[in-house]
């Protein structure tokens, strides 16, 4: 293992023989595995989305919720070993879309839904730690490992195997902080029905921090989360994050392209997808939501 000031790195091959086939526990037992997904906030991202109250605000919503059954859904269903928890942060108003989304996520115990209001920046400082920290206090947990998961991207089907991983490697040689990140470089990029291979510093991150005083990943920009706190960069075999290109560049964080034009099926089978992406907000029927995991 490396160390760049506040940057670790090492190389994590061939994950899927590092644990034991058996084994659908994570070796990290006093660590919370979860993933928080921001969905319809008052004035998120893109600055060109309709807000609550536009003329066109339902059917960005719809649009919005069926890209995250067809990109984001799939591939957390089949995590092995599953996290505790997902986390989905909703604006208090519920569309109709939302509110469809939400009647087919019942049945998954394991995923939480929080409403916030319009001054949700405020409330994710206080109000959602709190809600977290009761939702994941039957684990037992001291410390949670955060996956920061936008509604329309998608992670590999073995991502919390990867950072469990990790963390015991870290462990070995002494963690570098009370909170610290890991930073999976090693990526793909959907746009057009083509995938091309990265590699994005900063891209995609999840955050070990301490439960009692967690502040979840969204507390600061991903591409600043190495000014907030000592991040680990583990470079794997395999792609771990698929993007879902909406302009004509990556831009924001340190990327260069490896493939351009990668094996749809080669790379999409990492993510329990079947065939190529299509651009959020098209006309493609929603993906049927498998049964939930017992």
């Amino acid at each position: 293992m490396r160390r760049h000031g506040h940057v670790l790195s090492f190389r994590l091959m061939h994950l899927l023989v590092s644990r034991d086939a058996r084994n659908e526990a994570f070796e990290s037992a006093d660590v919370a595995f979860a993933a928080m997904t921001r969905f319809n906030l008052h004035g998120l991202a893109p600055a060109t989305a309709p807000v609550r109250g536009d003329p066109d605000y339902e059917d960005w919503c719809a649009r919005r919720a069926a890209a995250f059954r067809a990109l984001c859904l799939p591939p957390m269903l089949i995590q092995w070993p599953r996290p505790h928890a997902w986390f989905l942060l909703f604006d208090t108003e519920v569309p109709s879309a939302v509110a469809a989304l939400l009647d087919d996520l019942r049945t998954h115990e394991w995923i939480v839904p929080l409403f916030l209001p319009r001054d949700w920046a405020r409330a994710l400082a206080t109000d959602v730690p709190a809600a977290v920290r009761q939702a994941l206090a039957p684990t037992g947990a001291e410390r949670v490992c955060w996956a920061r998961l936008d509604s329309d991207d998608s992670l590999n089907a073995r991502y919390f195997a990867a950072l469990d991983v990790a963390i015991t490697r870290v462990r070995q040689e002494g963690e570098p902080g009370p909170a610290w990140g890991i930073d999976f470089p090693y990526g793909a990029v959907s746009e057009g029905g083509n995938v091309a291979v990265y590699v994005a510093e900063k891209f995609s991150f999840a955050l070990v921090e301490p439960l009692t005083a967690c502040k979840t990943p969204y507390q600061r920009k991903h591409t600043e989360i190495d000014q907030a706190v000592p991040l680990v960069r583990v470079y794997t075999d395999q792609p771990m994050w698929l993007y879902q290109r909406h302009d004509a560049n990556i831009g924001g964080f340190n990327a260069a392209r490896l493939e351009r034009f990668a094996d749809p099926n080669r790379i999409l089978g990492l993510f329990g997808l079947s065939e190529p992406p299509s651009t959020p907000g098209s006309n493609s029927g929603p993906a049927k939501l498998p049964s939930p995991r017992r």
